[in-house]
């Protein structure tokens, strides 16, 4: 029997390019890992950073009960004023500073209630009061007219000032 002549099988290349390692390397492979103090100073400083920054994020709904009173007196007041315009009928917005602190809107003619609603979170009006609203969105009565909230808890308050003249909102 004859065999044809075959070249003897070539040794293994090495691997060549970006990367290539020696055979001795590769087997065992250099470890890279965090070591156990890099990964206590990771938390050291992440702690630090949570601990500076959860009461300013805490602080941000403080004041959130005032703001939604304001808002929503505000607006009644700007309704008032722009039922009495639309409707061609005097209206009076009154608060009352019990122990639900409430307000409402009315005709002047008939004292029919439009709209009335109470405050919550801890906010009360400082004292009782109204005011009429003209026909022409103007106020009875001269200068300016207060209306004074206060947060129960703590002493943050704030004023929307409504101008006779003019019937404009302002928030102090």
């Amino acid at each position: 029997m004859i065999r044809p002549n075959r070249p003897a099988p070539a040794a293994p290349q090495a691997i060549q390019g970006e990367g290539a390692m020696p055979r001795a390397a590769r087997r065992w492979p250099e470890q890279r890992a965090i070591t156990l103090i890099e990964l206590l100073m990771v938390m050291v400083i992440m702690t630090i950073i949570i601990s500076v920054s959860v009461p300013a994020f805490t602080s941000l709904g403080r004041g959130a009960d005032l703001r939604g009173a304001v808002s929503s007196v505000r607006n009644a007041a700007s309704q008032a004023r722009q039922w009495a315009i639309t409707h061609r009928e005097p209206t009076i917005l009154e608060w009352v500073p019990a122990a639900t602190s409430y307000y409402r809107i009315r005709q002047r003619v008939d004292s029919a209630v439009v709209l009335s609603n109470t405050l919550s979170g801890g906010v009360h009006f400082d004292t009782g009061g109204q005011m009429a609203f003209n026909t022409d969105g103007s106020l009875d009565g001269a200068g300016k007219a207060k209306i004074k909230l206060v947060k129960k808890v703590g002493s943050a308050t704030k004023t929307i000032t409504v101008h006779r003249l003019t019937g404009a909102i302002q928030v102090d």
